[in-house]
C-alpha cells in the first residue's frame, strides 16, 4: 500500500517538474497560439456596455453608434444592426468583416451589410462602427454643361469619395465601367438614371426590368412619377413587381422619385415601391425665406409635418424606405428658386435644414439622404453640402455645424480691410 502512494507521489511530481519546465521554455510561445486561436471576444447588442462603451448609442434620428472602443491585441467585436443598411467603419488596424478583409481609405469605409449579427476583427487601436443612412451623390455626369463635378478626378477632390455610399449616373454604363469598377471595390453601390418616358433617352418603362437585371450596375432611379400620370400607374406598378419576382434582379434596388408631398394619388405606385422592398425619393426642395423667424418656423414645420403625412398615408415603411431628396441648388437655370436672397447665408440655410431633419423624430430612421443635382451646384456649396452630410449623417451630430449668422453682414465700403 506505501509502495501504491510512494510511485503516486512520484509521478506527480514528474508531471508537475514537465510542466513547470515545458511553460518555462515554451510559455510565451503557448501564450501566442491562444491569443490567435482564442481571440478577445467583445459582444454588443442593444443596452449592453462593454468597457464603458454603450452599445446601440443613438446619436441623433438617422445614425446610431453600434461600436465605440479602444482594442489591444487580435479582438473579435459582435455587434448587431436591426435591419439591412448602411455601416461606416473607423479603424486604427486593418478590419476583417464577417470574415472578409476590407479595405479602408484614410482609416475608414462604408459597407452595406443585412440585418442581424455581425463580427468586426481588429488588431489594435481604436475602432468605431456607425449604423448611418444611405448618402447619395446625384449625379455623376461627365462632361457636364455647368456644375463643378465634371470629371472623375473632381470625385475625389470635393470629398465625394468619402462622403457617398451611393452613386448616381447616366444610363450610358459602358461609358462609366472602370469608374463603376471603382467605386464598387470601394463597397458602394452604382445606380444608374431611368425615366417614365420611352422617349427619353431609350430608359423608359420598356426598359425598366433590361437595366435592373444588368449586372453593371446596382439598380435604377425613374425619374419621376407624378400625379398627373396616374393612368399609367397601374402598368407602371406591374413592371415594378414583375421585376421583384425575376430572381436576376435579386439585391437590386428601384427608386422612384415623387413630389415632395405624400398624395392618396400616388398611391398604386408608392405601393408597388413599398411592397417590393423598393424606396421612393420624394423631392423635399425648400427654398430659403428673406427672414430668419419665417425660416426657422417653416423648416421645423416642415421637418415634422412632412414625414407625419408620409406616415399618415403610407405607414412607416415610407420613412425606412425613403431616399429623401434636398437641393442645395445655387447654380444654372434653376439657381434663383432656392437660392433666393442675396442677403442670406445660403450655407447657413443648407446648415439648418439638415440640423431640422436629424433631430426630427418622425424622420427616425429614414433610409437616405440624396440632392438634386450636381449640375447645379457651385464648387463653394458643393464643398458646404459635403461638409453637412459628414457631420450630420457620418459624424451624426445633433448640433449646428456653422455659427455664421443667417443674414450676412453688410460690408461698410469705407471699413479698412
Amino acid at each position: 500500500m506505501k509502495k501504491r502512494w510512494y510511485y503516486l507521489g512520484f509521478g506527480v511530481l514528474l508531471i508537475v517538474g514537465a510542466i513547470v519546465l515545458s511553460y518555462q521554455f515554451f510559455g510565451g510561445f503557448y501564450k501566442e497560439c491562444a491569443n490567435i486561436a482564442l481571440d478577445k471576444i467583445f459582444t454588443f447588442t442593444q443596452k449592453s456596455t462593454v468597457d464603458g462603451v454603450h452599445a446601440h448609442n443613438g446619436t441623433n434620428s438617422l445614425v446610431t453608434e453600434l461600436v465605440n472602443v479602444e482594442v489591444q491585441g487580435n479582438t473579435t467585436i459582435y455587434f448587431e444592426r436591426p435591419v439591412e443598411g448602411w455601416l461606416y467603419i473607423e479603424s486604427d488596424s486593418p478590419v476583417v468583416l464577417d470574415t472578409k478583409p476590407i479595405s479602408l481609405a484614410a482609416g475608414e469605409t462604408m459597407r452595406f451589410v443585412s440585418a442581424g449579427r455581425h463580427s468586426v476583427l481588429v488588431s489594435a487601436g481604436h475602432l468605431t462602427i456607425r449604423a448611418i443612412p444611405e448618402i447619395a451623390f446625384y449625379d455623376f455626369h461627365s462632361p457636364t454643361a455647368s456644375g463643378v463635378v465634371r470629371t472623375w478626378e473632381d470625385i475625389k477632390k470635393y470629398d465625394i469619395w468619402n462622403n457617398y455610399n451611393v452613386m448616381v449616373s447616366e444610363g450610358d454604363i459602358d461609358r462609366y465601367a472602370d469608374y463603376v469598377a471603382q467605386w464598387r471595390a470601394k463597397g458602394g453601390k452604382w445606380i444608374r438614371n431611368a425615366y417614365v418616358k420611352n422617349a427619353s433617352r431609350g430608359r423608359g418603362p420598356d426598359q425598366w426590368h433590361e437595366m435592373m437585371i444588368d449586372p453593371r450596375s446596382d439598380g435604377i432611379i425613374v425619374d419621376e412619377f407624378m400625379t398627373r400620370m396616374i393612368d399609367s400607374f397601374p402598368a407602371w406598378a406591374q413592371i415594378i413587381r414583375d421585376i421583384k419576382a425575376d430572381p436576376a434582379a435579386e439585391g437590386k434596388m428601384f427608386y422612384g422619385f415623387l413630389s415632395n408631398h405624400a398624395k392618396p394619388e400616388l398611391d398604386i405606385i408608392v405601393r408597388a415601391i413599398l411592397d417590393c422592398g423598393y424606396k421612393i425619393a420624394p423631392e423635399g426642395y425648400l427654398m430659403e425665406y428673406e427672414t430668419e423667424e419665417r425660416e426657422n418656423r417653416v423648416l421645423h414645420n416642415w421637418a415634422g409635418g412632412v414625414p407625419r403625412n408620409w406616415i399618415r398615408l403610407f405607414g412607416p415603411a415610407s420613412i425606412n424606405q425613403m431616399l429623401f431628396t434636398l437641393c442645395p441648388v445655387d447654380v444654372g437655370k434653376n439657381a434663383t428658386r432656392w437660392n433666393r436672397f442675396d442677403s442670406v447665408d445660403f450655407k447657413v440655410h443648407l446648415d439648418k435644414t439638415f440640423y431640422e431633419i436629424v433631430n426630427s423624430p418622425e424622420f427616425t430612421d429614414l433610409g437616405g439622404v440624396s440632392f438634386w443635382r450636381a449640375h447645379y451646384v457651385s464648387e463653394e456649396t458643393m464643398g458646404h453640402f459635403n461638409a453637412l452630410i459628414r457631420h450630420y449623417l457620418i459624424e451624426g451630430n445633433t448640433k449646428r455645424l456653422y455659427d455664421d449668422p443667417y443674414i450676412l453682414v453688410a460690408k461698410d465700403e469705407n471699413q479698412n480691410e
